[in-house]
């Protein structure tokens, strides 16, 4: 099942281990990433994660896979809501939207995706990490 992940949002979750820093948002991003990197071996789904970026130019730099893209995009939440309605009524309820923005929730629900809050996410997140590294812990 596709995600499309909401990437300040579940980035800034309560749950979140990945501390972010004003100053060192990349080394954030990349946290996540690896993160991510991570439970795709666990897991078969492609992932887009979108980030706001108020700059047009603004890039993230990492490897794009054919199952991992890490996207900005001016508004995320227009990218993740437009994502959700070009993709067939028929398969949105295989896509998995992650976010704990109540709008795009409700958004997401309303067009018959599935919704993953942040937080149940890093529950997942979390399982996966300690699953593919035992003794590691958190």
């Amino acid at each position: 099942m596709p995600l499309i992940i909401d990437g300040w949002n579940l980035l800034r979750n309560k749950n979140s281990d990945i501390k972010v820093h004003r100053d060192s948002l990349m080394d954030s991003v990349g946290a996540l990433v690896s993160r991510l990197e991570v439970y795709q071996m666990c897991h078969s789904d492609p992932i887009t994660v979108v980030f706001d970026s108020r700059r047009r130019d603004s890039r993230i730099a990492f490897p794009r896979t054919s199952r991992l893209r890490i996207l900005t995009a001016e508004d995320a939440d227009d990218h993740i809501k437009r994502s959700i309605e070009s993709t067939p009524p028929e398969q949105r309820r295989n896509l998995r939207v992650v976010s704990s923005d109540n709008e795009i929730c409700a958004y997401a629900k309303l067009h018959s995706a599935t919704v993953l809050r942040s937080d149940e996410f890093w529950a997942k997140l979390k399982r996966d990490r300690a699953a593919h590294n035992p003794g590691r812990g958190r």
